[in-house]
């Protein structure tokens, strides 16, 4: 039988497993990155720019009846 010649890990090994965790996890981190910002950054990417639906007349013809107050300038108060 063989018990192996001394006790716990050498050096080397527990550098390389580090070195191998620390390269795995980089890339990880940078594969989240890039699919991030490039879903972000294309135009016309996955998301639609559709604006809110506003109608340009009252249905009830009286100014009154707007939702939202304006001021005399036409911005909204």
């Amino acid at each position: 039988m063989m018990f192996g010649y001394g006790s716990g890990w050498p050096a080397w090994g527990i550098a390389l497993m580090w070195i191998g965790i620390t390269a795995f996890l980089a890339f990880l981190i940078w594969a989240a990155y890039a699919l991030i910002t490039s879903t972000s950054r294309r135009p016309g990417g996955t998301r639609a720019r559709i604006p809110a639906a506003r109608p340009a007349f009252s249905t009830s013809g009286s100014p009154a009846a707007r939702s939202t107050p304006r001021n005399t300038d036409g911005s909204a108060t």
